[in-house]
């Protein structure tokens, strides 16, 4: 399978500091990132539930036992967690040791993209199997599409299916059927079998 892209990544950044948070949520949109901010700790959690998130950044609080990461490590076993601390590493080391990486704030944002980078390097941020076949299907049928020079509307028109529910495909917000897959391949040329490789 293809390294997923960062559109493919979903992340929840928690800090009491709601200004911090909605900074770090708004550097990693900008890097293309689906970031999500949470000033509360039920607030991230609900974020969380809510879709397939792969990575949570969070605030991370040595004195109290039931802190977000040590919860949303053990509900969410496969999730990437970078903890975040205004300790110092030294002094808890062992507390989250579930946690891909420990940082220590105040910290500048492209710290946290090289931490992302490497955990997709190391492939530590999972996805589930229909997850990752419906972000390659997007992809490849955005690609085809692209190199074609056909817009969404005009792809719409030649399919029979509405430019939003294409859109969707490509973004992996909708699961595509059959019969949209075989108007698309159609369209585009393109062997359905290659959607899936």
């Amino acid at each position: 399978m293809d390294m997923p892209e960062p559109r493919d990544i979903r992340i929840v950044v928690y800090d009491r500091n709601a200004p911090f948070a909605e900074s770090a949520r708004d550097y990693l949109r900008g890097l293309g990132y689906r970031a999500e901010a949470a000033a509360a700790p039920g607030e991230a959690m609900r974020a969380l539930k809510s879709g397939r998130c792969q990575v949570l950044v969070a605030e991370a609080d040595y004195s109290d036992p039931s802190d977000l990461v040590a919860q949303a490590s053990v509900e969410f076993p496969n999730l990437c967690v970078v903890a975040m601390t205004d300790m110092p590493l030294e002094d808890g080391t062992n507390r989250w040791p579930t946690a891909f990486a420990r940082i220590k704030k105040p910290f500048p944002f492209q710290k946290l993209a090289d931490i992302l980078d490497r955990a997709i390097t190391l492939d530590r941020i999972f996805f589930d199997l229909e997850e990752r076949v419906m972000n390659n299907i997007g992809r490849r049928l955005r690609a085809a599409r692209r190199m074609r020079g056909l817009t969404l509307a005009e792809l719409s028109e030649r399919a029979g299916l509405s430019a939003s529910l294409i859109s969707k495909i490509e973004t992996a917000s909708a699961a595509p059927s059959v019969s949209s897959l075989v108007k698309l391949s159609r369209i585009l040329d393109i062997r359905i079998a290659s959607l899936f490789e």
